[in-house]
């Protein structure tokens, strides 16, 4: 069983590295980009949204969550605590144990001075703590290169 967490910025390779470091395969990825934009075009899809994530994948495989941070962002916006949620959507499909969580790191810079931009900020760290903790290997990823960190 492998729960990886790759973190790093935006646009580093961190899909590529995972994709050459562990079985994963492009129809078990749940992409969050592409479930925010649906979401965003249709406001009462919010409410499936357990369902629009766990209808696609096998439960046999290895799950490819990538752009996890966007999650944690609409979690924040539907007033959601993204722990239970995450539970939830491991619970309905990651029968086999194993996932891989792809997230971009968000907490370097200036504090921003939006409230929602701060608490959005601040939920992605305990997130990103929560799953490192869960996981079994911790990779960061700089310019496509890999440096395990746990």
């Amino acid at each position: 069983m492998a729960k990886v967490l790759i973190t790093g910025g935006a646009y580093q390779g961190k899909y590529r590295y995972a994709r050459d470091h562990y079985p994963i395969i492009d129809e078990n990825c749940i992409n969050f980009q592409e479930i925010e934009n649906r979401i965003g075009k249709n406001e009462n899809s919010r409410d499936n949204l357990p369902d629009m994530i766990c209808q696609k994948v096998s439960v046999n495989h290895m799950i490819c969550f990538t752009h996890c941070h966007l999650l944690v962002k609409w979690a924040v916006k539907s007033e959601i605590d993204i722990i239970d949620l995450w539970e939830s959507i491991c619970d309905r499909i990651c029968r086999s144990g194993d996932w891989c969580v792809i997230m971009d790191e968000i907490g370097g810079g200036i504090i921003p001075l939006d409230r929602f931009e701060r608490e959005y900020r601040e939920k992605a760290g305990i997130f990103g703590c929560y799953i490192a903790g869960k996981s079994d290997e911790v990779v960061r990823v700089i310019c496509g290169i890999g440096s395990r960190i746990k």
